[in-house]
């Protein structure tokens, strides 16, 4: 959502595409949109397509302002606003397509568009689809009226390719944009793609004496399982797959993938985060895919049957598979010959999925309105956990308390960090681990980052979810040195997600005379924050 050049360049071409269809609305939209004013036009395309149901172009321009107007609230730090807004932006986007299966400027930002939101909206697939058909459209009727829409497609469907690791077609596609142009900034960025594929293939030829030359299976078992006991879970992962491509039918090669990459899934979030943001979405839909496969090749396999339906489960909401893991653990539970130790573990991921469930469903509530009856309900439901962070000093240190009061479909990203009376950073506390590796690539805690230049000193850990906790501040700067005597502010941020609410508190403290408390106003979202001063 961050990247709007592409959007730019998109808005001027379908400009040209869609005249002679309700010109005047169009064109008054376009305007408002090139001046930023992405909120009057959402208002009058939306009055447009209500007034003319038919038009497939207005329900184009109309997906068109609603991602405009989602980039520019994604900027502006509104999550919940920019998030509904890519949601609405692609339903219209869909209508569009479905009233004119032809429409290539529908086609081609949709496109565009579901290659630059994040991975877990599932958009990539049927954005190069629709790239696909728009390609097919334009070249069925080549002009040099159509030659910059082609080459915008060529420019995407190359980066779509990539996404889907189809490279060799990415090559072809972005090889063939810079046969038409070398200029401009649709050849500009083939030529960077077609030079990170370079990159790529420099590090696969790196990598190359990890997997053996050879397709004897039982040394290459040898050779993944010393990688998987060593931990080297990406080393034995090619090397399994080898196995897979060798044999598909390779039970316990396939079996040792899965370990591998549960192995994987149980790490935290780690640096290969800030080099690609969606690597953990990845490997979460890697797992559940190879897992299926594992269940299809040995269907006798109860306890593996188990394992696949609790990871469908436990799989972020994204993945979309907890509906078929409930699913398989009630046909489980019904199987009179499954011995008690597995049927217990069954009936427990069956509570497990139906509270996740009830958890959707009480998320949605508060994301409708959060300061609703019901939604106060709710956070009083959640009641208190409590949990410490960090190791606890006898004294001179300062005691930060919170609690979180409401629980999404997944834990929240949450920071606490410390800046003196100035507003100058001295020290992140905590940070959660997605936010603290992603760094600037993907800025989940904006009011953190803007302080801290992502310095995280080496707090990064996993996320807290809801309850009460504790962690301390040990009256030290980022770069270990005591800080003085003064006032002090402690901050705390937190986004959940998927529901994007979002809270943002701080409390004063004077550090060095004597003993203080603060406690700061309740909020829903953060019904305790105190911090103390321990002398």
């Amino acid at each position: 959502m961050k990247k709007t050049a592409g959007i730019l360049c998109l808005s001027l071409l379908i400009a040209q595409l869609v005249f002679g269809e309700n010109d005047r609305v169009i064109q008054q939209a376009d305007s408002l949109i090139q001046a930023g004013a992405f909120e009057q036009s959402v208002k009058i395309l939306k009055n447009a397509v209500n007034a003319h149901p038919e038009s497939s172009m207005l329900y184009m321009k109309l997906g068109e302002a609603l991602g405009r107007k989602s980039g520019n609230d994604f900027e502006a730090g509104r999550m919940n606003q920019a998030m509904t807004g890519v949601n609405q932006s692609f339903e219209a986007l869909d209508k569009a397509i479905e009233l004119d299966e032809n429409n290539v400027a529908a086609r081609i930002t949709y496109g565009v568009m579901g290659l630059q939101v994040p991975v877990f909206f599932g958009k990539v697939k049927p954005a190069v689809q629709h790239l696909e058909k728009a390609r097919s459209i334009l070249e069925a009727n080549p002009g040099e009226s159509n030659l910059e829409s082609r080459l915008l497609v060529y420019r995407y469907l190359g980066e779509g390719y990539r996404k889907q690791d189809r490279t060799g077609e990415a090559e072809i596609v972005w090889k063939m944009l810079l046969a038409i142009s070398q200029e401009g900034e649709q050849a500009r960025a083939a030529a960077a793609g077609l030079a990170e594929l370079q990159k790529t293939h420099v590090k696969e030829s790196e990598r190359a004496g990890i997997v053996p030359d050879t397709e004897d299976i039982q040394k290459l078992m040898k050779t993944g399982k010393e990688y998987l006991n060593a931990g080297r879970f990406a080393d034995s992962r090619l090397v399994f797959e080898k196995i897979m491509s060798i044999d598909e039918k390779n039970t316990e090669a396939q079996l040792l993938l899965i370990q591998t990459l549960s192995g994987d899934a149980q790490r935290n979030y780690d640096s290969r985060v800030y080099e690609n943001q969606d690597t953990r979405t990845h490997l979460a839909f890697d797992l559940v895919r190879e897992m299926r496969k594992g269940v299809t090749l040995d269907p006798e396999n109860q306890t593996l049957k188990l394992q696949y339906a609790m990871t469908c489960i436990y799989m972020p909401f994204f993945v979309g598979k907890t509906d078929e893991g409930i699913t398989l653990l009630e046909t489980m539970s019904q199987d009179e010959t499954l011995p008690d130790s597995l049927l217990e573990q069954v009936m427990f991921g069956l509570g497990f999925g139906h509270m996740k469930k009830g958890t959707a469903y009480w998320a949605r509530l508060v994301q409708k309105d959060q300061n609703a009856p019901v939604s106060q309900a709710i956070y009083d439901w959640y009641g208190e956990r409590e949990y410490t962070t960090g190791v606890i000093p006898d004294r001179n240190a300062v005691k930060i308390s919170f609690h979180l009061g409401f629980m999404d479909e997944l834990a929240p990203q949450t920071a606490v960090w410390i800046e003196d009376r100035e507003g100058h950073f001295v020290k992140t506390i905590y940070v959660s681990g997605f936010a603290g590796n992603a760094k600037e690539k993907q800025v989940t805690l904006r009011s953190w980052g803007e302080a801290s230049d992502f310095e995280t000193d080496g707090t990064t850990a996993a996320s807290m979810d809801w309850g009460s906790h504790t962690c301390y501040w040990d009256l030290t700067a980022h770069d270990g040195s005591k800080v003085k005597k003064g006032v002090y502010k402690v901050w705390l941020e937190v986004s959940w997600w998927p529901t994007f609410r979002y809270a943002l508190t701080s409390a004063e403290i004077e550090v060095g005379k004597k003993n203080a408390r603060i406690v700061t106003k309740k909020e829903p979202f953060i019904p305790e924050f105190s911090v103390e001063y321990l002398r």
